[in-house]
């Protein structure tokens, strides 16, 4: 079975369809295999699948003070560290 790959600009994984025989596929990289768990954590280059998850948007580390917060506490602690050093948002 071959698969049509849609890609992002930056080449990640979008989506993945069955190749129909009279379907359209201009432009798509066709593929015989898909890689193993959530396609959208690999890229499509040159042929080869990239792993390359995408960070956890539940949770980052601010810059400033290493602190794990959530995605609002981190947002609050920018805006009230721009907020202190003359900046604002």
């Amino acid at each position: 079975m071959k698969y049509a790959l849609n890609l992002a600009e930056d080449k990640r994984i979008l989506s993945a369809w069955k190749v129909l025989p009279n379907g359209n596929y201009d432009g798509m990289p066709l593929v015989d295999v898909l890689p193993e768990g959530d396609i959208s954590d690999y890229l499509y280059v040159d042929g080869q699948y990239v792993y390359d998850p995408l960070p956890d948007p539940t949770t980052r580390t601010c810059a400033l003070r290493g602190f794990r917060l959530g995605r609002v506490g981190c947002g609050l602690h920018g805006r009230l560290h721009g907020r202190l050093h003359g900046r604002s948002e």
